[in-house]
């Protein structure tokens, strides 16, 4: 699907860098030990900017392929063992039977047997047939189902839905917000995770991963207040690694990303990271420079929710959706 219009908003996006298949490869191919087989096309896409309300979306939103996928999720710690949002929903949410939760995008299942252990009554859906198979080869509820085919098959309603790292992947994320909301009882609560894209000035270091085919939507703050106003749902938004990184933390993080990637940071020495930083004081500059203009959102604090704290932004961000 081609668009130029805001998926939110419907504003005319100003066009802000070209994804090919030849500036992504040499990135996958350096970070992972098997390269992209040659007959895997990573496409072309412009990546546009809402003037409005910040959203970056691809042009086309053309998902990657079943074969990208496959040679992708294939390479261990493609899919964490633990994630944070996790264990700050269970904070939100209240551990008893009578709790009914549904995860889209549940994967082989590991937030689902969080739910088992803490006694919810947990569902989930996946349109990855492995996926499924091995969710419920650990006796976890799984069906191998889109959210489109789920709403058809079913009248349950759920006190809780999640999705963790699951909007940035879809073409209509709009219309699976909606799909959503149509499955939760009254008062129920929507829970999603995404990157945090900053509003003004990005790392020097190219998140592969975040650019399609992999991630077709890019989020801020403001986009996701834009989503919430036009969905006529109340907003609240967590990052609590905001508050533990020190800005010293987040500029190092962001050096050894740059001098290594994702994939090999593990085997970043630390001769070799300074010789990295000896060759290249350009990035030190410009690292310093994209800390100390970090954009400050307004964030909620898990203990006390109706409090919000002005902190820098940091990597992920957890939104949580109600009706007002």
């Amino acid at each position: 699907m081609k668009t130029r219009h805001c998926l939110i908003c419907r504003t005319i996006g100003k066009p802000m860098r070209q994804i090919t298949d030849t500036l992504l490869r040499p990135h996958y191919n350096q970070n992972y030990p098997q390269p992209v087989p040659k007959d895997i096309d990573l496409g072309r896409y412009t990546i546009y900017r809402c003037p409005k309300c910040l959203l970056e979306w691809a042009d086309p939103m053309a998902p990657g392929s079943n074969p990208y996928y496959t040679w992708l999720t294939r390479h261990p710690g493609y899919y964490p063992k633990d994630r944070w949002e996790w264990q700050l929903v269970f904070q939100l949410i209240p551990k008893s039977k009578h709790t009914t939760l549904l995860e889209v995008g549940c994967g082989s299942g590991k937030f689902l047997s969080y739910c088992l252990d803490h006694g919810i009554k947990a569902t989930g859906i996946d349109t990855t047939k492995e996926s499924v198979v091995a969710a419920k080869e650990q006796k976890l509820n799984a069906v191998c189902l889109s959210l489109e085919q789920y709403c058809k098959s079913t009248t349950k309603k759920y006190d809780y839905i999640v999705a963790f790292h699951l909007l940035e992947h879809v073409s209509d994320p709009v219309g699976l917000i909606k799909q959503m909301t149509s499955l939760l009882k009254p008062n129920g609560r929507i829970f999603l995770s995404t990157p945090y894209i900053t509003a003004n000035f990005q790392s020097q270091w190219f998140d592969y991963l975040n650019y399609p085919p992999h991630h077709l939507t890019r989020w801020n703050i403001a986009s996701y207040r834009r989503l919430a106003k036009l969905l006529h749902l109340e907003l609240k938004a967590y990052m609590p690694l905001a508050a533990r990184r020190t800005p010293y933390q987040r500029l190092i993080n962001q050096l050894k990303l740059t001098a290594a990637g994702p994939a090999l940071l593990p085997t970043l020495t630390r001769s070799r990271f300074a010789r990295f930083l000896l060759a290249h004081p350009s990035v030190i500059v410009r690292e310093i420079f994209a800390e100390v203009s970090r954009e400050r959102i307004d964030l909620n604090l898990p203990t006390k929710q109706n409090q919000l704290k002005s902190q820098k932004a940091d990597y992920v961000i957890l939104i949580e959706l109600s009706s007002p």
